[in-house]
């Protein structure tokens, strides 16, 4: 598609889309060097601070989560139910093969106060 063809609206906000993003990069960066210290400080002090009428802010540990398969699930489900299977031990077996796991990175939670 040729220039000419686009309209001034379009090449207007993307010039300024592309000239925000370049500023968000930068003030991404001088948050995350903010972020950084303030984890920091936090951790020194167990995990949890609050600042009354700023912010309160916490620590949260890395963590695993699971999720089944649905499709296997379901699979599995109807296999169960045309075979008449009761086996506890084996349903049991067969779910927690069917388990994904994910793993949550450890992050930090920063709640502004409102009158901020």
């Amino acid at each position: 598609m040729s220039d000419v063809q686009l309209t001034e609206a379009f090449i207007t906000a993307l010039s300024d889309y592309r000239e925000l993003e370049s500023e968000y990069k930068a003030i991404g960066g001088y948050m995350d060097d903010k972020r950084a210290i303030i984890r920091t400080e936090v951790a020194k002090l167990g995990g949890k601070a609050k600042l009354d009428g700023v912010a309160s802010v916490s620590i949260v540990p890395a963590s695993e989560s699971h999720s089944y398969d649905t499709a296997d699930l379901d699979a599995l489900v109807l296999e169960l139910f045309s075979d008449g299977t009761k086996d506890g031990i084996a349903i049991a077996q067969r779910i927690i093969d069917a388990r994904k796991k994910t793993t949550r990175k450890e992050t930090l939670r920063i709640t502004l106060e409102k009158s901020w």
